[in-house]
């Protein structure tokens, strides 16, 4: 027994030790690199900006890349993160900046939440037509490219592809997962009160197959998507569409021979051919190991002030509303009701911001946290003007919060409308019971434990949750009537939980412009009579300190993160949407949100 105090008195010290070294590493190691990033990253002269794909690209600004290197060690898994405006701003510095020779596109996107969306993408990539208007060339070398990837590279004035990669480019599909079948197996509950025809967020609950009106309005949105991608890629290749659809139909997955020979690519060839070009392209000896360049994403840090009048007074606000609504502060990746609503009273106040575009990238949520949010902006309006500029996403709750604006912008392929409410009532009664747990109470009033998981709903329970979704329904339909100068009527037959394309939602009425984030701003100063003004983006990122060491101990692998499988992909999606669930805090179960349309190959 001695014997064994003594070697868990050995092992705990061991652990300490470990434990001591460990933090002095990351201490010394932080240490470093804060040091050595006081310097910043320099930029070649006749360097190539280098743009690897292998990245989210979020709406909302992350903490300052100082500490880029520790965070890839220490951060949770998770792709590397960057922030679209700050991107769109370094490709636009680029066009301009005599030290860039061009750009240079490898990788394939890591999409993670409401990130790299076609949305977001399409606006990616129309900076980067904007800068080969600079006369700069664009070279792209692919392995196996995606539908986002070739979305992007078909930009390049020559795509170069791996002699084994193929175009993975089949088309664009939407799936969903229904777990009737599972919930009744394991004995879980759920009813599903809903208004509006289309209001499919719950059928994944409730079905075990997508129903007419769902299969519609996807078959709708799916067509438009599709259109933007084969005329915006056709165009760019010189092809037609025609041409390009008969390739993908035949053949799926587009070898690299067909690629060719239709005119996709230009090379098919191995890296190290496209590193030889780049060498002479950057004007480096043969002998070289490599060719001038900088990263994206050290070039971002170059080029941080993205406004062209940085010490301008007045301010035009952009706050970011991306994720999940749901009510408190809500984490980093939510729409934290309490925290955006913190952050328009602020602005509203701060006699400095002359405007705000309130940028959305949400599938919704909660609706009392979007009615939260949808009232300060309507104090804002008393105030100043306030834009909305739609990424990927604003449906539902999302577009609750985006109807009372000056003007709303969107992508041809911005996902919005679903103008609905949904209501989830689970139970877990015959689950608890087939594992030997029975539930029995006292109350003091008819309805007093209604919101129990203990047992499904009765009728006249159902009855009451009915009635608070169409209560909020018919509020949704009165606050968009109001805010798009639409009648009630005609809102109502909009409405009904269908998603649009953003080129179906000008058509209709529900956005006013097809538009990035940038024409946003710039109507936003217009609005606001600015000649000279700074865009600051609100709330402010987390320190990035702050967040090493608030995550120390996981640790992103880039590699594992590039070759994730579509199995692993898939279940994490689901266990992403399923969480939601979870975070879901309105007292009556009424939620203004859309489905999760995951929209892929």
């Amino acid at each position: 027994m001695k014997d064994f105090f003594k070697m868990l008195a050995a092992c705990f010290v061991a652990l300490g030790m470990w434990a001591t070294a460990g933090f002095i590493f990351s201490a010394v190691l932080i240490g470093i690199l804060i040091a050595s990033s006081e310097q910043g990253p320099r930029v070649p002269k006749d360097a190539m900006l280098v743009l690897n794909l292998s990245m989210n690209v979020t709406d909302t600004p992350q903490a300052d890349d100082d500490l880029a290197v520790l965070r890839s060690a220490l951060v949770s898994n998770e792709p590397p993160t960057v922030h679209l405006r700050a991107l769109l701003s370094a490709l636009d510095a680029a066009a301009v900046d005599d030290r860039i020779k061009g750009i240079y596109i490898h990788g394939s996107f890591l999409p993670s939440g409401m990130g790299s969306g076609f949305g977001a993408l399409k606006e990616v990539r129309g900076a980067l037509v904007r800068f080969k208007e600079s006369g700069k060339p664009i070279l792209a070398y692919l392995r196996n490219p995606d539908t986002r990837d070739f979305y992007i590279a078909s930009t390049a004035d020559s795509i170069s592809l791996n002699p084994m990669g193929d175009l993975i480019t089949p088309g664009l599909a939407i799936e969903r997962y229904y777990l009737a079948d599972f919930f009744e197996r394991y004995g879980i509950g759920v009813q599903v009160p809903h208004a509006g025809r289309y209001k499919s967020f719950g059928e994944s609950l409730t079905r075990k197959d997508m129903s007419a009106e769902d299969k519609e309005q996807n078959v709708a949105l799916l067509e438009d998507l599709w259109a933007d991608y084969l005329l915006t890629v056709s165009d760019a290749r010189g092809i037609s569409m025609e041409e390009h659809q008969r390739v993908i139909d035949d053949n799926a997955i587009i070898s690299p021979a067909i690629a060719l020979e239709v005119g996709l690519v230009d090379h098919i060839e191995h890296i190290s051919n496209v590193l030889a070009r780049l060498r002479e392209t950057t004007g480096v000896e043969s002998g070289s190991k490599s060719f001038k360049q900088i990263d994206a994403t050290q070039y971002i840090r170059v080029v941080s002030d993205y406004g062209e009048f940085n010490d301008a007074e007045d301010q035009v606000a952009v706050l970011y509303a991306e994720g999940t609504i749901v009510g408190g502060e809500g984490r980093n990746d939510q729409a934290g009701s309490d925290r955006i609503g913190r952050e328009l009273r602020k602005l509203r106040h701060d006699d400095s911001v002359k405007a705000v575009v309130l940028r959305v990238n949400s599938p919704g949520g909660a609706a009392i946290a979007a009615d939260i949010i949808g009232d300060e902006v309507l104090r804002m309006m008393d105030a100043k003007p306030v834009i909305v500029s739609m990424g990927s996403y604003a449906t539902s709750g999302g577009y609750w919060i985006s109807s009372h604006s000056d003007r709303i912008f969107a992508q041809e392929n911005t996902i919005t409308g679903s103008i609905g409410v949904v209501g989830i009532v689970p139970n877990i009664e015959r689950l608890a019971n087939d594992h030997g747990i029975f539930f029995d109470g006292v109350k003091t009033a008819r309805h007093a434990d209604m919101f129990t998981l203990s047992r499904p709903k009765t009728a006249e329970e159902m009855a009451l949750f009915q009635t608070w979704v169409d209560e909020a329904y018919e509020k949704f339909i009165s606050l968009v009537a109001t805010g798009r100068g639409i009648d009630q009527d005609r809102v109502r037959e909009l409405a009904q939980g269908r998603v649009w394309s953003g080129i179906d939602a000008v058509e209709i009425g529900l956005v006013d412009e097809i538009g990035g984030l940038a024409d946003a701003v710039r109507y936003a100063a217009e609005t606001a009579d600015l000649d000279e003004y700074r865009v600051v983006d609100y709330p402010a990122p987390r320190n990035q300190l702050e967040e090493i060491l608030k995550r120390l101990g996981g640790g992103f692998n880039p590699v594992a993160s590039q070759v994730e499988g579509r199995v692993s992909r898939r279940l994490r999606e689901m266990m992403s949407d399923l969480e939601m669930l979870d975070v879901f805090d309105d007292p009556r179960g009424v939620y203004a949100i859309g489905p999760i349309l995951r929209i892929g190959e």
